[in-house]
């Protein structure tokens, strides 16, 4: 759709929901039956002090101009992103 458009624009292709890194971790695990919390550990010295609270793309834009609206969500593409990596080991 992008490359396809008459007029070179720059788009934001997003769902207009957050999700916390913890809980993409959580979809992730739980697309192969194991809790999260047993195998990773957080460590507050990582953190960002000056890290804005969320980060939520709106994809109006791409809607109004392409017609372009999201068919996935964030976790469905969690669990997708794992299914195709044990896909890949044949799991």
């Amino acid at each position: 759709m992008m490359l396809q458009h008459q007029r070179p624009d720059d788009y934001v292709l997003a769902t207009n929901t957050g999700y916390t890194v913890r809980q993409f971790v959580q979809f992730a695990f739980e697309t192969v039956g194991l809790n999260f919390e047993n195998y990773i550990r957080k460590d507050e010295r990582y953190f960002r002090s000056t890290e804005v609270d969320a980060l939520i793309g709106n994809y109006s834009k791409a809607e109004k101009v392409l017609g372009w609206t999201p068919n996935t969500i964030t976790p469905d593409l969690a669990r997708k992103m794992v299914q195709f990596e044990l896909s890949r080991i044949n799991l």
